[in-house]
């Protein structure tokens, strides 16, 4: 890919029905949730269930800023990960067991994937619009540098409420949408899930966002968490970009042959701030 076709795969949106970003509970990886929103970034308008999606290997590389040399490897074991493994996933008050991508197709010499999204996920990634318009869409630059799973997840989530401001998750929902049951001390899931990851979404996401514990009871319990959103200024927003782009590409130590693209135009390279950031009813 040339600079252009990078930056346009980095300012593609990703756009998810709020029903699957506020109600599902998943376990994915980092990296398997980037590939999942990288095809997702690919879904047009257009787009009719059981479309066939084909990904380059090194596109993806050179697009989310993983290292060329071991690209083949790692690009086909996020795929072994998500094809191989079904999952439970809880959306509203469904559980079922199922695998991201149907038939995936790998060819090794051209080093390329084709997918198909499995059906249960159409009503929530395809013809948003037609359904109601109740979808948030974020541009995909925001999660690719993000390395913990919770800082994806939360992204996502803080995105599709931005329009409130002001949002608060009961505790115990909290954990059971990101799958963090374990940590029933609110101490060591405050250390070892949120300091984290509000700390990436603040450095390399278009939001700020705070949030302070609620208590409850003569014992002082924490039952739930109350976090501020906001959508940052057009400034903060390209610096949020570019310290991602730093990232991505490893500017301070990058490999011979490694894409730059440092040089582009800082208010072209955002685009234009009118276009909708979240398009969420209610």
């Amino acid at each position: 890919m040339d600079k252009q076709e990078i930056k346009t795969a980095r300012t593609t949106y990703v756009a998810k029905d709020n029903e699957l970003i506020q109600t599902a509970s998943y376990r994915l990886t980092a990296e398997e949730q980037k590939l999942l929103c990288y095809v997702i970034s690919k879904i047009k308008p257009s787009d009719k269930p059981f479309q066939e999606y084909t990904i380059s290997a090194l596109d993806f590389a050179e697009v989310c800023g993983i290292d060329k040399r071991n690209v083949y490897r790692d690009f086909k074991a996020i795929v072994d990960s998500l094809a191989e493994k079904s999952r439970w996933i809880k959306i509203g008050d469904d559980v079922t067991r199922f695998s991201v991508f149907n038939e995936p197709t790998y060819n090794e010499k051209q080093g390329s994937l084709t997918v198909i999204l499995n059906s249960r996920l159409h009503k929530h990634l395809l013809n948003l619009v037609e359904m109601g318009g109740n979808y948030t869409q974020y541009e995909l630059w925001n999660v690719l540098s993000l390395k913990s799973k919770f800082s994806i997840r939360l992204y996502e989530l803080f995105r599709s409420y931005a329009y409130q401001s002001k949002k608060e998750f009961d505790l115990d929902k909290l954990r059971g949408l990101l799958c963090v049951e374990n940590y029933a001390i609110y101490a060591e899931f405050k250390r070892r899930v949120l300091d984290k990851a509000i700390e990436e979404i603040n450095q390399y996401t278009d939001l700020k966002v705070s949030f302070k514990p609620i208590h409850q009871g003569k014992e002082h319990k924490v039952v739930s968490v109350v976090f501020y959103i906001t959508r940052k200024e057009q400034n903060e927003k390209i610096s949020a970009y570019w310290k991602t782009v730093n990232r991505l590409n490893k500017k301070n130590g990058q490999l011979p042959g490694q894409m730059s693209i440092f040089n582009y135009d800082l208010e072209k390279e955002i685009g234009n701030t009118d276009q909708p950031i979240s398009v969420t009813k209610g």
